[in-house]
């Protein structure tokens, strides 16, 4: 079954065919989940995630050096299909990291799965250092991606 599933991933959204697309702020308003990541322009870089030329959902990242802070919203049809570590491939590309993070509300138990799946690690460490700093809320559980 899981065999299965990777052969379809593999066949039907392959990595070279998602790419990042210019910000389309209409597009990002039209998105019923869009008040679920903290979207900041002046801090942010956002880009339209595309598959065939399809639209598929938002991805951006809040620089705040030396930290930069994964975002994505993704159309529903797209979810479970490997687009989190993909979209996050790209981001870390386009911007030469090999650190990434994600504050995620703890209760957004799906995006959780998704970023874990896709590599992202609990830092807890770092996680309380920007509670005790109030540049996280209680309720946000931080990850990390590091690129080896």
């Amino acid at each position: 079954m899981i065999n299965s599933y990777l052969n379809y991933i593999q066949e039907n959204y392959k990595s070279n065919e998602i790419t990042l697309g210019k910000f389309n702020k209409s597009y990002y308003n039209s998105l019923k989940d869009k008040n679920k990541i903290y979207f900041d322009e002046k801090a942010g870089k956002y880009f339209v995630i595309k598959y065939n030329n399809e639209n598929c959902g938002i991805v951006g990242v809040i620089i705040r050096k030396p930290r930069y802070f994964f975002q994505i919203i993704l159309e529903p049809k797209f979810r479970g299909k490997n687009f989190v570590e993909i979209s996050a491939n790209l981001i870390m590309d386009k911007f030469k990291l090999n650190k990434l993070y994600a504050a995620i509300i703890n209760t957004n138990t799906a995006s959780l799965k998704a970023h874990k799946k896709s590599g992202f690690k609990r830092n807890l460490k770092k996680e309380k250092e920007l509670k005790n700093q109030k540049k996280l809320i209680d309720k946000q559980i931080l990850l990390n991606k590091i690129r080896r």
